[in-house]
């Protein structure tokens, strides 16, 4: 789910490429450990993003494409679906679910990657 930038390692996400050169990467929790991850490897929109204990699975690889016409800002493309991470419904608010769902050129669907430390 979203929150409010609270700078603690729960917000602190490590890009860990697949392989060596890869296109694809795990995005690895700082705090926790675990990986994002597509609940259930479940290829449907509206299926919750969440982390997960690390394992072998496409379901906690992704692409990360920069996103043209917002300068800065990338789209979170999942291996095992082919669908984009994003915010349910837009939501600006703390709690919010985070999914994924076709790729609508929404910008609740852009994110941005920051350097940390």
């Amino acid at each position: 789910q979203q929150g409010a930038d609270d700078g603690t390692a729960a917000q602190v996400w490590r890009l860990s490429p697949v392989h060596e050169g890869a296109a694809l990467f795990h995005l690895v929790n700082e705090h926790s450990g675990k990986r994002l991850d597509v609940a259930n490897a479940d290829t449907s929109n509206g299926t919750r993003i969440q982390q997960w204990k690390a394992n072998n699975f496409g379901a906690q690889e992704w692409l990360i494409e920069q996103h043209p016409e917002a300068p800065g800002t990338v789209t979170l493309v999942s291996f095992i679906s082919g669908l984009v991470m994003e915010v349910a419904d837009g939501s600006t608010e703390a709690g919010g679910t985070v999914q994924q769902w076709e790729d609508t050129d929404s910008p609740f669907q852009w994110w941005q990657l920051e350097p940390v430390g």
